[in-house]
Protein backbone atom coordinates (compact mmCIF):
# COMPACT_ATOMS: atom_id res chain seq x y z
CA UNK A 1 0.00 0.00 0.00
CA UNK A 2 2.95 2.27 0.52
CA UNK A 3 4.19 1.69 -3.01
CA UNK A 4 7.93 2.08 -3.46
CA UNK A 5 8.17 4.17 -0.27
CA UNK A 6 11.73 3.23 0.67
CA UNK A 7 14.22 4.96 -1.63
CA UNK A 8 17.52 4.73 0.21
CA UNK A 9 17.88 1.13 1.30
CA UNK A 10 18.01 -2.24 -0.46
CA UNK A 11 14.82 -4.31 -0.56
CA UNK A 12 14.00 -7.42 -2.57
CA UNK A 13 11.15 -9.74 -3.49
CA UNK A 14 10.38 -12.52 -1.03
CA UNK A 15 9.35 -16.03 -2.01
CA UNK A 16 6.14 -17.27 -0.41
CA UNK A 17 7.70 -19.45 2.29
CA UNK A 18 10.07 -16.81 3.64
CA UNK A 19 7.32 -14.20 3.38
CA UNK A 20 4.98 -16.27 5.58
CA UNK A 21 7.74 -16.85 8.12
CA UNK A 22 8.51 -13.12 8.45
CA UNK A 23 4.81 -12.23 8.45
CA UNK A 24 4.04 -14.55 11.35
CA UNK A 25 6.99 -13.28 13.38
CA UNK A 26 6.13 -9.62 12.81
CA UNK A 27 2.48 -10.07 13.72
CA UNK A 28 3.43 -11.70 17.01
CA UNK A 29 5.79 -8.79 17.75
CA UNK A 30 3.43 -5.97 16.72
CA UNK A 31 0.19 -7.18 18.34
CA UNK A 32 1.31 -6.45 21.94
CA UNK A 33 2.61 -3.04 20.88
CA UNK A 34 -0.73 -2.10 19.28
CA UNK A 35 -2.98 -3.63 21.94
CA UNK A 36 -5.32 -4.77 19.17
CA UNK A 37 -5.52 -6.96 16.11
CA UNK A 38 -2.88 -7.27 13.40
CA UNK A 39 -3.02 -9.32 10.21
CA UNK A 40 -1.71 -9.25 6.68
CA UNK A 41 -3.79 -7.97 3.79
CA UNK A 42 -5.12 -11.08 2.08
CA UNK A 43 -3.41 -11.89 -1.22
CA UNK A 44 -4.37 -14.11 -4.17
CA UNK A 45 -3.90 -17.69 -2.89
CA UNK A 46 -1.39 -18.80 -5.52
CA UNK A 47 0.77 -15.69 -5.38
CA UNK A 48 4.31 -17.05 -5.15
CA UNK A 49 6.38 -13.92 -4.46
CA UNK A 50 5.91 -10.57 -2.72
CA UNK A 51 7.53 -7.18 -3.27
CA UNK A 52 6.33 -5.84 0.08
CA UNK A 53 4.15 -6.79 3.05
CA UNK A 54 0.93 -4.98 3.96
CA UNK A 55 -0.19 -5.39 7.56
CA UNK A 56 -3.44 -4.04 9.00
CA UNK A 57 -2.83 -2.85 12.57
CA UNK A 58 -5.77 -1.96 14.79
CA UNK A 59 -5.59 1.43 16.51
CA UNK A 60 -7.27 0.99 19.90
CA UNK A 61 -5.56 3.87 21.73
CA UNK A 62 -2.77 6.43 21.31
CA UNK A 63 0.20 4.19 22.15
CA UNK A 64 3.33 4.90 20.12
CA UNK A 65 3.77 1.80 17.95
CA UNK A 66 6.17 3.55 15.59
CA UNK A 67 8.70 4.30 18.32
CA UNK A 68 8.57 0.66 19.41
CA UNK A 69 9.34 -0.47 15.86
CA UNK A 70 12.20 1.98 15.40
CA UNK A 71 13.73 1.14 18.78
CA UNK A 72 13.34 -2.65 18.70
CA UNK A 73 13.42 -3.64 15.01
CA UNK A 74 15.97 -0.98 14.00
CA UNK A 75 14.89 -0.58 10.36
CA UNK A 76 17.49 0.78 7.95
CA UNK A 77 14.86 3.22 6.61
CA UNK A 78 11.32 4.23 7.48
CA UNK A 79 8.71 6.66 6.13
CA UNK A 80 5.34 7.81 7.48
CA UNK A 81 2.68 8.87 4.99
CA UNK A 82 -0.69 9.62 6.60
CA UNK A 83 -1.99 6.46 8.27
CA UNK A 84 0.63 4.25 6.55
CA UNK A 85 4.03 3.61 8.13
CA UNK A 86 6.60 1.93 5.88
CA UNK A 87 9.84 0.46 7.14
CA UNK A 88 12.57 -1.98 6.12
CA UNK A 89 12.79 -5.33 7.86
CA UNK A 90 15.13 -8.09 6.70
CA UNK A 91 15.33 -6.54 3.20
CA UNK A 92 11.55 -6.31 2.73
CA UNK A 93 9.38 -3.19 2.75
CA UNK A 94 6.70 -3.48 5.44
CA UNK A 95 3.65 -1.22 5.22
CA UNK A 96 1.58 -0.85 8.39
CA UNK A 97 -1.96 0.38 7.75
CA UNK A 98 -3.16 1.84 11.05
CA UNK A 99 -6.89 1.11 11.22
CA UNK A 100 -9.45 2.35 13.79
CA UNK A 101 -11.60 -0.37 15.36
CA UNK A 102 -14.83 1.00 13.85
CA UNK A 103 -13.62 0.39 10.27
CA UNK A 104 -11.57 -2.76 10.90
CA UNK A 105 -13.92 -5.14 9.06
CA UNK A 106 -14.55 -2.81 6.13
CA UNK A 107 -10.80 -2.21 5.77
CA UNK A 108 -9.80 -5.89 5.85
CA UNK A 109 -12.46 -6.57 3.21
CA UNK A 110 -11.65 -3.58 1.01
CA UNK A 111 -7.89 -4.14 0.87
CA UNK A 112 -8.13 -7.90 0.21
CA UNK A 113 -7.44 -9.75 -3.04
CA UNK A 114 -5.32 -7.40 -5.09
CA UNK A 115 -7.42 -4.77 -6.95
CA UNK A 116 -10.80 -6.47 -6.47
CA UNK A 117 -12.35 -3.69 -4.38
CA UNK A 118 -10.84 -0.97 -6.52
CA UNK A 119 -12.66 -2.46 -9.50
CA UNK A 120 -15.87 -2.97 -7.50
CA UNK A 121 -15.60 0.67 -6.48
CA UNK A 122 -15.93 1.72 -10.12
CA UNK A 123 -19.26 -0.11 -10.28
CA UNK A 124 -20.40 1.68 -7.12
CA UNK A 125 -19.33 5.02 -8.62
CA UNK A 126 -21.57 4.46 -11.64
CA UNK A 127 -24.42 4.09 -9.12
CA UNK A 128 -23.42 7.52 -7.69
CA UNK A 129 -21.97 5.82 -4.61
CA UNK A 130 -18.50 5.56 -3.09
CA UNK A 131 -17.02 2.25 -1.95
CA UNK A 132 -13.82 2.41 0.07
CA UNK A 133 -12.08 1.13 3.19
CA UNK A 134 -14.63 2.98 5.33
CA UNK A 135 -17.58 1.19 3.70
CA UNK A 136 -20.31 2.42 1.34
CA UNK A 137 -21.33 6.07 1.23
CA UNK A 138 -23.14 8.55 -0.99
CA UNK A 139 -21.31 11.74 -1.96
CA UNK A 140 -23.61 14.74 -2.22
CA UNK A 141 -22.45 17.23 -4.83
CA UNK A 142 -23.23 20.69 -6.08
CA UNK A 143 -21.87 20.43 -9.59
CA UNK A 144 -18.32 19.17 -9.19
CA UNK A 145 -18.12 20.24 -5.53
CA UNK A 146 -18.78 17.52 -2.93
CA UNK A 147 -20.28 19.24 0.12
CA UNK A 148 -21.21 16.16 2.17
CA UNK A 149 -20.73 12.41 2.28
CA UNK A 150 -23.53 10.32 3.80
CA UNK A 151 -22.51 6.95 5.26
CA UNK A 152 -24.75 4.10 4.09
CA UNK A 153 -23.13 1.00 5.62
CA UNK A 154 -19.95 -0.23 7.27
CA UNK A 155 -21.03 -3.89 7.15
CA UNK A 156 -18.96 -5.62 4.42
CA UNK A 157 -21.51 -8.37 3.80
CA UNK A 158 -24.38 -5.92 3.34
CA UNK A 159 -22.29 -3.68 1.11
CA UNK A 160 -21.09 -6.40 -1.24
CA UNK A 161 -24.52 -8.02 -1.48
CA UNK A 162 -26.08 -4.62 -2.24
CA UNK A 163 -23.56 -4.23 -5.09
CA UNK A 164 -24.57 -7.64 -6.47
CA UNK A 165 -21.88 -9.92 -5.05
CA UNK A 166 -21.69 -13.16 -3.10
CA UNK A 167 -19.95 -12.11 0.12
CA UNK A 168 -19.01 -15.66 1.14
CA UNK A 169 -17.31 -16.22 -2.23
CA UNK A 170 -15.38 -12.98 -1.83
CA UNK A 171 -14.35 -13.87 1.71
CA UNK A 172 -13.01 -17.26 0.59
CA UNK A 173 -10.73 -15.49 -1.84
CA UNK A 174 -9.29 -16.39 -5.23
CA UNK A 175 -6.59 -18.75 -6.44
CA UNK A 176 -5.58 -16.66 -9.46
CA UNK A 177 -6.09 -13.12 -10.75
CA UNK A 178 -8.41 -14.45 -13.46
CA UNK A 179 -10.69 -15.83 -10.72
CA UNK A 180 -10.82 -12.39 -9.13
CA UNK A 181 -11.64 -10.70 -12.45
CA UNK A 182 -14.44 -13.21 -13.09
CA UNK A 183 -15.86 -12.45 -9.64
CA UNK A 184 -15.85 -8.69 -10.30
CA UNK A 185 -17.75 -9.32 -13.55
CA UNK A 186 -20.35 -11.51 -11.78
CA UNK A 187 -22.50 -8.62 -10.47
CA UNK A 188 -25.67 -7.83 -12.37
CA UNK A 189 -24.51 -4.20 -12.27
CA UNK A 190 -21.22 -4.94 -14.03
CA UNK A 191 -20.75 -2.86 -17.19
CA UNK A 192 -17.52 -3.46 -19.14
CA UNK A 193 -17.81 -0.01 -20.74
CA UNK A 194 -16.85 1.74 -17.48
CA UNK A 195 -13.48 -0.06 -17.44
CA UNK A 196 -12.37 0.98 -20.93
CA UNK A 197 -9.48 3.46 -20.80
CA UNK A 198 -11.23 5.73 -23.30
CA UNK A 199 -14.07 6.12 -20.80
CA UNK A 200 -11.82 6.97 -17.82
CA UNK A 201 -10.45 10.37 -16.85
CA UNK A 202 -6.71 11.03 -16.79
CA UNK A 203 -6.28 10.23 -13.09
CA UNK A 204 -8.11 6.89 -13.44
CA UNK A 205 -6.13 5.93 -16.57
CA UNK A 206 -2.86 6.51 -14.71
Amino acid sequence: MGGNALKNTFTRRYQRGEYIDLRDRLIEIIRPWSGGRAEDVRAIHNKDSFGDMDLLVERVDDRDIISQIIENLKPKEYVKNGTVFSFECEELQIDLLFTPTEIWETSRTYFAWNDASNLIGRIAKKMCLKYGHKGLSMPLRDGSHMFKEVQISTDPKSVLEFLGYDYEAFDRGFDELDDMFEFVASSQYFDPEIFLLDNRNHKSRV
